[in-house]
This record gives C-alpha cells, structure tokens and sequence, in this order.
C-alpha cells in the first residue's frame, strides 16, 4: 500500500511542476526545461517546438492576482507592488513579480496608488502623452508643475514652475492621490521588433522584450527596466509567458479598419464610456466569462461593429464568446443578451451562422473557431438582444486571436 502511495505522490509532484503549453499542434501540460537556440526553440522533454509556433505559457493554475500601486511605463509596460522610496531621479518599487526595483523616473510614464480596476483603466484614459508637465491628480484637484519625488505614502509636486498651477510646493499624501503623471523627457524605448515575449506576473504586472533564454526556471529577457539591460524572471513569479509576432496575433492588438457603436434609436450611446476597450470588459473590469478570467481579448457593449483588414494573412479564428460575468446578477430577471456575429467578406462565417449566436448573461460562454483562409476582412459584430435590446449588452470576444496562415 506504501509503495503505491509513494509513486501516486511522485505522479502528483510530476503533475505539478508540468505547464501548460499552447501551440499551434496543440495544447500539451508538461515540464519546460528550455527556450534557447538561433531559431529560438521551446523545449521539454517530449518534443521541440519553434518558439514562433508557440501562442502561450501558462505556469500558474489560478488567474494573475492585480494588487498594489501600479507603475505605468513610457514603454506600455507596467509594475505592480509597494513604493518603498524615491527622490527626484527615480522610484523604488518592491514587487512579487518583479522584486527590488529602481525605476528612473525618465521610465515612468504615470503612477496609479491600488484602486478598481474600473477607476484605474479610466484614469489611464486620460493621461496626456505629449504633456511636458507633471501632474498630481486627486479627486476634486490637480497639480500641474515638477514632481521632486514619489515617496512611500507621498508625492511632491512644485507648481511653482513656468505654465504651472502656480500654488507653491506640495506634499500629498498618495492615499489621497489619483494618479501621478511624468512627462516625457526623452523618446521612450522602441517597441520589440520582431518576435518578442510578453510575461504576464503573479501580482498583474506585465514586461515585454527580446528573449535571451530560459533556463533552469530562470527567463531572461531585454527590458530597459534591467541596469544591464536583461531583466532575469524565476518561473515562480510567471503567470504566463506569451509570443509576440509569432503564428498567432491577438486581435486586440490590432487596429480596426472600421467600427461602427450605437444604442438603439432614442438612446444617447457615450463611447467613452462604453466604446470597445482591449483587454478589459468594457466596463474596464476583467475579461471574465464562466468564471474564467482572460487576459487578453475586447470587451464591446451592443451594437458593436468592428472590422480587421487580414488581407489573405491568415487561416483560423479562435475566440470564446459571451456576456461578461460582471453582469450576471444585474438587472431583472430574463434580461441581458446579445447576439454574436461574424463576417468574412461581408458574409457570414459559416461557423456561426446567418442568424448569429444568441447568448444571455446567464448562458455558458461559447468557443469559436473559424476558417479565415483567403479572407480580406473580418468584421466581429454584437448585435442586439431581440427581448432586452441594449440593456447589459456587455460583451467579451475573449482570447480573440488570429493563426497566421503558414
């Protein structure tokens, strides 16, 4: 009996330290020993595969915990964790993800004390990229001048300079404080050309760069965020380790050609408020549909029309499709529904049908996969719901991405 419990525990260990690994032959869960070699190559101790044909890592069985002041980049990038110190060169940041940070200021491009993830993706919102002044921004207030150093509990601002809020030198407290903006100084850093890496951390920080290698549970990749230039990641801080620019391309990091948004005829549609936003619901909250949280994907509210130029680039769609889990227990019973469309060309896709997919808030989420070879457009419609019309129309083409065609 020992002796069967024994190797059912090592079975269970080997289970554990295995990752789930999505590629373009399929999903596989098992160890990753290595992503190294000139083409790059992913490897375990089952197969090799190119890393252009890897779509993701998952090293985490639960979703990306999102927690603590978040450190937005001039790169797009961003790092969660503690303000620890500060002058007036640069942040210190401790971070589960990232660890001890020193982050030149000439880096940052804004700094967001722990708030909803509603306020936080509406704060970013407004950030003026071209500014070439700092601003303080609180709930009733903002300070427009210099910042002289983000401290732990507290931002100062001099508004005593040329074009600024001209009220002397200010010590905030950061509890009462929105939002810090930087303005930019130099040209921020390139983005990755070419394929790249993007990882995903365990406190909701994100990075993307170069991959260097990895090795002995060990990610080592270009970022600016590195003194020498190589930021070094444990696996134990990944949540998922995704390709860029590889054989598969999220849609949502494309730009639609085209979009057409509304409300039914009589209803003032504010697209601030509830145009398409990527990778958030569009409520700005999490992709989450079947109690699943996605991290990439749109989050639309009905009517919602977008249209991609493919241009013959590519073979299959894969999306899951539903109304976000945040509207759920919203509204009257029986209300709360959309329906999902999908053109190739104008036409409908085949897949989904002429009369499209109807789904309610309390429907399970559905997979999609479509032929796309040889199309020109993609045009991703929610239309509206034929008994609620609009209301909590809220919906997710989660996990929306493309397979390049080989």
């Amino acid at each position: 009996m020992l002796r069967y419990l024994g190797v059912a525990l090592c079975a269970a260990a080997a289970l554990a330290s295995a990752e789930e690994i999505r590629a373009l032959t399929g999903t596989f869960e098992e160890e990753l020993i290595a992503i190294e070699g000139e083409p790059a190559a992913l490897k375990t101790a089952r197969r090799t595969i190119p890393l252009a044909e890897i779509k993701s890592v998952r090293f985490q069985p639960t979703p990306t915990r999102t927690r603590g002041t978040k450190v937005l980049l001039v790169n797009g990038d961003w790092a969660r964790g503690v303000i620890t110190g500060g002058d007036d060169e640069s942040l210190k940041l401790r971070s589960a993800g990232l660890g001890e940070l020193t982050i030149s200021l000439d880096l940052i491009q804004a700094v967001i004390p722990e708030t909803s993830p509603e306020l936080e993706r509406q704060l970013e919102d407004t950030i003026q990229a071209e500014s070439t002044y700092d601003f303080v921004v609180q709930k009733d207030a903002s300070y427009k001048g210099e910042i002289q150093s983000i401290q732990p509990g507290r931002v100062v601002i001099d508004t005593d300079v040329e074009g600024g809020t001209r009220v002397g030198t200010h010590s905030l407290r950061l509890a009462e404080v929105q939002m810090v903006t930087v303005a930019l100084i130099d040209d921020p850093p390139p983005d990755p050309s070419g394929l790249h890496v993007a990882a995903s951390l365990i406190d909701g920080s994100r990075v993307r760069g170069l991959l260097q290698s990895y090795m002995n549970g060990v990610l080592k990749l270009k970022h600016p965020l590195a003194k020498d230039g190589v930021l070094a990641i444990e696996s134990n801080r990944m949540a998922e380790l995704s390709v860029k620019n590889g054989s598969f391309v999220y849609v949502s990091d494309l730009d639609p050609a085209t979009l057409k948004q509304e409300f039914p005829s009589g209803f003032l549609f504010d697209a601030e408020t509830w145009g398409y936003k990527r990778d958030t619901n569009v409520t700005g909250g999490p992709l989450k549909l079947g109690g699943r949280v996605f991290e990439k994907g749109l989050g639309v509210h009905s009517y919602s029309e977008l249209n991609y130029r493919l241009e013959g680039g590519f073979a299959t769609f894969r999306c899951v499709v539903g109304l976000d889990d945040s509207v759920r227990r919203l509204g009257m019973p029986g209300f709360g529904g959309a329906v999902f469309r999908v053109l190739l060309d104008g036409k409908p896709a085949k897949e989904v049908g002429d009369a499209g997919l109807g789904l309610r808030k309390d429907s399970d989420p559905k997979q999609l996969e479509i032929d796309v070879r040889g199309v020109e457009t993609l045009t991703l419609i929610v239309d509206f719901d034929p008994t609620s019309l609009h209301v909590l129309g809220r919906a997710d083409w989660a996990d929306a991405h493309l397979i390049r065609s080989k």
